[in-house]
């Protein structure tokens, strides 16, 4: 199954380049913004499937959480800085919080399902 770690990282990479390339751009989205959807909704959303790509990656190392917060954290970083310099976008502390929320959520969610007990085994535990 190495070709599905493979594969799951270059779409990682892909994903990253089209945050990019959108984050590029002066009016990224023309009129979807407008209509009621909040910028920090975005985000939220671009973020947490590039963690949920990363973390269906399959990194098999016992830092694994810890290596896609790293890297979710620090592109999202480039990224605001990055966008400071295009023109007719800033550079946003809260977008970067943001990102990093959403990173963060996916990364527990994982951590709470690949760590949870079959309920049989938390009932007998009880008793």
């Amino acid at each position: 199954m190495r070709w599905k770690h493979y594969t799951l990282i270059v779409l990682s990479v892909i994903y990253a380049v089209i945050i990019f390339f959108f984050s590029s751009l002066s009016n990224p989205l023309p009129g979807v913004i407008s209509v009621n959807v909040k910028d920090y909704v975005l985000h939220f959303i671009e973020y947490s499937i590039l963690a949920l790509l990363l973390m269906l990656a399959e990194f098999r190392s016992k830092w694994r959480y810890a290596v896609v917060a790293a890297i979710g954290y620090l592109f999202a970083a480039s990224d605001e800085i990055h966008q400071y310099f295009t023109p007719g976008r800033v550079c946003s502390f809260s977008d970067w919080a943001v990102d990093c929320l959403a990173i963060s959520i996916i990364i527990l969610l994982f951590y709470l399902f690949e760590n949870r007990k079959p309920f049989i085994e938390q009932q007998t535990e009880i008793k």
